[in-house]
């Protein structure tokens, strides 16, 4: 099994800040669950993309 990463270890992979590592992950969810409800899933049933600030 994949182990986890924390946001500040990909951040440092990456050379970014967590905070846009998090910014980058929103994004990526959002678009995830604009694909499915294209795809005639419903919103409910869809990833849930709480506001966390």
């Amino acid at each position: 099994m994949a182990r986890l990463h924390t946001l500040q270890e990909i951040a440092e992979e990456l050379g970014v800040s967590r905070e846009r590592v998090r910014q980058i992950e929103r994004q990526a969810l959002a678009k995830v669950k604009a694909n499915l409800i294209r795809q005639g899933f419903e919103p409910d049933d869809c990833i849930n993309l709480r506001d966390d600030s």
